[in-house]
Formats: structure tokens, C-alpha cells, sequence
């Protein structure tokens, strides 16, 4: 069987690039069926200091994941299945009136 591998960028917005200290990360994996939340957790593991923070946030709402521009809010949360070139965003959620 052939794994092919899944390419994913990943944009920080605004707050979010100031708490993670960069704006873009491209990653690659070989990976079936990968979830927002599972793509969550790996970066987590592996930029501990830069993303625990904002992913604390994100558990709060604080913080909106968008997924080929959808707020995954609308799809299926943060069980929604990633797909190759996907572009996931992290951005404040602004609140106002």
C-alpha cells in the first residue's frame, strides 16, 4: 500500500502570530484521515513553548481555526478531516459592537 503525503500550511493572524512568535508554517505528513485536532496536538508536541499557549486559547474560543477559509465551527468542529494543500488559519476572534 502507498502513503502519500498530505502537505498543510498552516497561517497565524494577527494575535495569534504574536503568540506563537512566526506567521506560516508548511508541514508534510503521511497521514489518512487527519483531524484539526490531531494536527493540533502533533504541533503542540513538537513547538511546546510557541503553541501551548495559543492552543489553550483555542480551547477557550478565543481564537477561530479556519480551514480553507470555513470556520470548522460549521463543519465538523475540530474533528473536521484536514485534506492535502489544505491551508489552516488561526486568528483572534474579535469580538465587538
Amino acid at each position: 500500500m502507498i502513503k502519500l503525503s498530505k502537505k498543510i500550511t498552516i497561517k497565524f493572524v494577527g494575535e495569534a502570530r504574536n503568540v506563537v512568535g512566526f506567521e506560516t508554517l508548511e508541514i508534510e505528513l503521511e497521514a489518512d484521515n487527519l483531524t484539526v485536532s490531531q494536527l493540533l496536538k502533533m504541533l503542540s508536541e513538537k513547538y511546546r513553548n510557541n503553541l501551548n499557549k495559543l492552543l489553550e486559547h483555542v480551547r477557550e474560543n478565543r481564537y477561530v481555526i479556519l480551514l480553507d477559509g470555513v470556520n470548522v465551527s460549521y463543519l465538523n468542529g475540530l474533528e473536521t478531516i484536514i485534506t492535502n494543500m489544505s491551508t489552516m488559519t488561526i486568528v483572534h476572534a474579535a469580538v465587538g459592537g
